[in-house]
C-alpha cells in the first residue's frame, strides 16, 4: 500500500480520461478525479449489462455532454434497469452504432444525476499506470453475493507449476 500512497502523490488531483466506443461514434475526453474509487457491481442486471462477471464503473463528479446527449443528437442510445447493488433503477448507456457499453445514470436526490464511466470504454493508454494500480486494489465490491459459481471458484487441487526448463 506504501507504494500506492506515493505513486498516488505523483498524479495530478484530475486525470483526463479518454472514451471512446468501439465504432468512434461516441468518443469523449473526460476528467476524473485521481481519488475516485471505482465500483465492482455483481448483480445479474450488471453482468448481463457488462456481459462479464462483473460491471466496473467509475462515478464521475458531472456528467459529460455526450453521454447526456439524445440519441437523436449523436448521444447514446439507453433502456431502464434495476441494480440490486446499488438499490437503484438505472439508464443504461450504450452506443446505437456499436452496441459498446458506455456506463449508466440513475436520478439522484434534488434532480441530480449520478453517472457512471463504464471503465471498458476507457481507453487504455489514458489511465496513468499509477492509477490504474491504485484502482486494482481500492474499489468498492456491491452484490458479492450476486457473483457468479465460477467467479469465486478453485480448482481443487490446483498448484502452479514451473514452466519448463529449457
Amino acid at each position: 500500500l506504501t507504494s500506492i500512497a506515493s505513486s498516488n502523490r505523483a498524479l495530478p488531483a484530475t486525470v483526463p480520461l479518454r472514451v471512446r466506443c468501439q465504432c468512434s461514434a461516441i468518443s469523449f475526453v473526460v476528467e476524473a478525479a485521481a481519488t475516485s474509487e471505482p465500483v465492482r457491481c455483481h448483480c445479474v442486471q450488471c453482468r448481463k449489462f457488462c456481459a462479464s462477471s462483473c460491471a466496473t464503473y467509475l462515478p464521475l463528479q458531472s456528467a459529460p455532454e455526450a453521454l447526456v446527449a439524445p440519441a437523436d443528437q449523436g448521444g447514446p442510445r439507453s433502456f431502464e434497469s434495476p441494480c440490486d447493488g446499488l438499490s437503484l433503477s438505472l439508464s443504461r448507456l450504450f452506443c446505437g452504432g456499436c452496441k459498446s457499453v458506455l456506463g449508466a445514470k440513475a436520478a439522484g436526490a434534488g434532480g441530480s444525476e449520478q453517472v457512471l464511466l463504464a471503465l471498458g470504454c476507457v481507453e487504455d493508454a489514458s489511465i496513468p499506470p499509477a492509477l490504474a494500480l491504485a484502482w486494482q486494489s481500492r474499489h468498492s465490491t456491491l452484490c458479492a453475493e450476486q457473483a457468479p459459481a465460477w467467479w469465486k471458484a478453485k480448482p481443487s487441487g490446483f498448484r502452479p507449476t514451473a514452466p519448463p526448463r529449457v
